[in-house]
């Protein structure tokens, strides 16, 4: 029977020397394969510790590519033993990746844009008025 691997498990290996990833529910170690992979290793090192199907997928794999992945095949992920509410798992998803997950000031910016655009609004208005 395959180990089975919580999604937060699999994300404790998010590092070049140990790096898991998921693909269709399984868990791949590709830490011996960072450094031979063809694309390069920041593609793995960027889909680390997390499910990477899309990214595997979209990339249109050969099947000798699939057959190393095979190789590589540690166990299964457990979906249901997730902790965290997914929009966390996403919120550090994106954190680690380098995504905005908010926009600070975000409201004094548009209610600055708002009182410009009153200001220049009344300007032109008296001005067409006056002459």
């Amino acid at each position: 029977m395959a180990k089975s691997f919580s999604v937060e498990e699999v994300a404790k290996h998010a590092t070049k020397a140990d790096l898991y990833t998921i693909i269709h529910k399984k868990v791949y170690d590709v830490s011996t394969f960072v450094e031979k992979h063809p694309g390069g290793e920041e593609i793995l090192t960027d889909v680390g510790g997390r499910d990477a199907t899309e990214e595997y997928d979209d990339a249109g794999h050969s099947e000798k590519a699939d057959r190393l992945l095979k190789a590589l095949y540690i166990g299964e992920v457990d979906y249901s033993a997730a902790s965290q509410p997914v929009g966390k798992r996403l919120k550090k998803d994106c954190e680690r990746n380098g995504y905005v997950t908010s926009i600070r000031g975000l409201g004094f910016i548009l209610a600055f844009l708002v009182a410009a655009l009153a200001l220049v609004v009344v300007h032109y208005t008296q001005s067409y008025y006056v002459n």
